[in-house]
């Protein structure tokens, strides 16, 4: 039993994605329901996610987006510039849009 208290869940093909307030993203297999991989870095609860382009896409109450490998299950890429929380992630035709609790926008 894993006590991962979600805040978030993305679909991708065959994986699922949850974000949660114990800071970290678990991956799960669909398949067998197990939790497959759990992915670190944030320092606050994870409030966001995307998928696009083979990356998986995190934003955190720590005012970071963060993009990670959907192959390797490593962040790539750690993006600060947010003032306040990033709230909301979108993914498209190759950008990520991220929107946080100071009112900005954010074009990764």
């Amino acid at each position: 039993m894993y006590l991962h208290y979600v805040r978030v869940c993305v679909c991708a093909v065959v994986l699922r994605h949850s974000g949660s307030w114990d800071k970290t993203i678990r991956v799960w297999d669909m398949s067998t329901l197990q939790c497959v991989h759990t992915l670190e870095g944030h320092t606050e609860a994870v409030l966001a996610l995307a998928v696009g382009s083979g990356q998986l896409v995190s934003g955190s109450y720590d005012t970071s987006v963060r993009f990670w490998d959907l192959n390797t299950f490593r962040c790539v890429r750690k993006c600060d510039g947010h003032e306040d929380a990033v709230r909301v992630l979108a993914a498209a035709n190759g950008k990520v849009f991220s929107g946080s609790y100071d009112g900005t926008i954010g074009v990764w």
